[in-house]
């Protein structure tokens, strides 16, 4: 088909050829195919219609319509040849969202509109569900294996995409490693814009209503907790998004157990906040600051905790549960989480913490801590615990960690106190507190595309 040149072949189908009464122009009569059943297959792929096409002569030029009622798709492959069939502006959609893996499937009405008037484009309108079989994509993170289903309604005018839906997934691993489930909330995409789980700001009207009483976050489910998402992005060819992520109540033991094997008895309710932005899929690029606050929470079994209290000798606490509130604030820039302050507290003893976390797990962080008088340690003789012990008697002790995350390298450092000499000492020990911010959507930063078209029907 000249409007949408992918090859379908082994072709059967039932057609009537008629004449009705023109739903374009008034008081005219114009022909039209009844498709009654089109089956037809490229590769594995299986295309099933229903629908009719029709043709009115306007103005001097001949329009054409196609209007499938009925459209079933199974095991398509959105490889090159399908991406360079799609009109450019759903095409840079598709070339964006990169969809590999597993083939998706979808169904619903669609309806193409065209002319012999070069000088008008083909428009299209759809109302689709998708459904993705462990598709990978890219959604300005990594998403593999995503598995369930995507509603989408809206319109192409010749140039412009306008679409709204829903994403019902039932799971997804971002970045390879990490599983989402119940992948749920709304989206909405103009111009290249999208926005998901929050209120679309378009640059000009467009055709769907916006119930904002009914927009929401988009929520899944993870290590016990929920996670929130909210956001935009523009889509282009390094796409460039601004997203705030919230998780509540997750659970520290369940991402151990998935996520950092070999260790044990580690425990916690995790909160946390994030917000992101940056430019296509590099590491360099990704912006953002946050919150993590961990409470009630027994850490010692972290290896750098134990590599910490291994050290420290005599301080290790007899029931493993160390320290029972752990806080965090970070930026994040240069391939890097760089924490402005982490404060760690427990019964026995507490410690607040400056430094830097690299996306590879490379470790500079320093701690001081704070060491109650009644559990200094009883010196061993030798030179690393005689300096323990005389930094403990003044209740500090310096500590540098660095290594990997997975191998950390805990050594003390009596200088590292003068970096904290400024931060009272209460300060280190407060109960610390997570506050979120508002989000602002950074549309001012974005340049809209040029050109409008003929809307469609």
């Amino acid at each position: 088909m000249d409007w949408f040149p992918y090859p379908i072949k082994n072709i059967e189908g039932d057609f009537e050829y008629t004449h009705r009464s023109s739903d374009f122009v008034q008081n005219q009569v114009h022909p039209s195919i009844d498709i009654k059943s089109f089956r037809g297959s490229h590769d594995n792929t299986q295309v099933q219609l229903k629908g009719a096409i029709d043709w009115v002569e306007v103005q001097g030029a001949e329009d054409w319509r196609v209007h499938f009622s009925t459209m079933h798709v199974d095991d398509l492959i959105p490889d090159r040849m399908f991406r360079l069939a799609l009109p450019p502006d759903l095409r840079k959609v598709a070339e964006e969202l990169n969809p590999q893996g597993n083939p998706v499937s979808f169904s619903g009405t669609f309806e193409m509109r065209g002319s012999t008037d070069p000088s008008l484009p083909v428009t299209a309108g759809w109302n689709m569900e998708t459904v993705l079989s462990g598709t990978n994509v890219w959604a300005g993170v990594d998403l593999e294996h995503v598995r369930g289903s995507v509603t989408s309604r809206g319109i192409y005018d010749g140039q412009n995409v306008e679409m709204t839906g829903e994403l019902d997934i039932e799971s997804a691993d971002l970045w390879g490693d990490y599983q989402l489930t119940d992948i749920q909330g709304p989206y909405f995409l103009v111009d290249r814009y999208l926005w998901v789980g929050s209120v679309p700001q378009p640059q000009r009207p467009v055709s769907f209503q916006i119930d904002r009483n009914r927009i929401r976050p988009v929520t899944a489910k993870a290590i016990g907790g929920t996670i929130s998402l909210e956001g935009n992005s523009l889509i282009e060819q390094e796409t460039i998004y601004k997203f705030k992520i919230i998780m509540e109540n997750g659970l520290l033991e369940e991402f151990a157990r998935l996520y950092l094997p070999g260790t044990h008895n580690i425990k916690g309710v995790i909160n946390s906040w994030m917000e992101l932005q940056g430019q296509g899929n590099s590491p360099e690029k990704i912006m953002g600051k946050g919150q993590l606050l961990i409470s009630p929470a027994a850490l010692y079994e972290l290896p750098v905790f134990v590599q910490m209290f291994n050290e420290l000798g005599g301080l290790i606490p007899q029931d493993k549960t160390a320290f029972k509130t752990a806080f965090a604030e970070f930026d994040i820039s240069q391939k890097q989480f760089r924490f402005n302050s982490i404060r760690l507290q427990g019964d026995s003893i507490g410690m607040y913490g400056q430094g830097t976390a690299r996306f590879d797990g490379q470790l500079n962080l320093d701690f001081y801590s704070v060491v109650p008088r009644n559990n200094v340690p009883i010196p061993i003789v030798n030179e690393v615990v005689n300096e323990v012990v005389s930094m403990a008697s003044r209740d500090m002790v310096g500590m540098k960690v660095r290594g990997n995350i997975n191998r950390p390298v805990v050594t003390f450092d009596n200088a590292i106190k003068r970096l904290f000499d400024s931060i009272p000492v209460r300060d280190a020990i407060r109960s610390p507190a997570m506050l979120v911010p508002p989000f602002s959507f950074p549309n001012q930063q974005f340049s809209p595309p040029a050109g409008t078209g003929r809307p469609g029907n």
